[in-house]
């Protein structure tokens, strides 16, 4: 589970400004890198940095004001037959991080709930 937050807060001048500013100043999540064909999201663990090359969007929700959720098949890389899913939404900051509920129901073994694998945070342009 995957969360961006930005500094973003005013939107009337987004639009004049729309062609002369680049993604991160436009909120793009910087950790997403293509290299030739394959696109990859970059995590930070324990281990150091992990690469998910990412197989197909899952589910996108385009939205203009909310989490704008996009849900993604992933692997790690050099593991093609494990697949994970990564779920990157916008974070409001002043709610809490809903991968604690996860991380506690994987420690639990409940079933029929998704797997705790990586929580992180990625703040752009702030």
């Amino acid at each position: 589970m995957r969360e961006r937050c930005s500094p973003l807060n005013k939107p009337d001048g987004l639009f004049l400004a729309s062609p002369f500013i680049n993604n991160k100043q436009l909120g793009f999540d910087l950790t997403i890198v293509a290299v030739g064909d394959k696109r990859y999201i970059e995590i930070e663990r324990e281990s150091g940095k992990e690469r998910l090359v990412i197989n197909s969007v899952i589910k996108r929700v385009p939205c203009v004001a909310g989490q704008a959720t996009t849900c993604w098949k992933v692997y790690q890389e050099g593991d093609p037959h494990t697949l994970l899913v990564v779920k990157n939404s916008w974070q409001y900051l002043e709610r809490k991080e809903e991968s604690e509920l996860l991380r506690k129901a994987t420690e639990k073994r409940v079933k029929n709930v998704a797997r705790y694998f990586h929580h992180e945070t990625v703040c752009v342009g702030g």
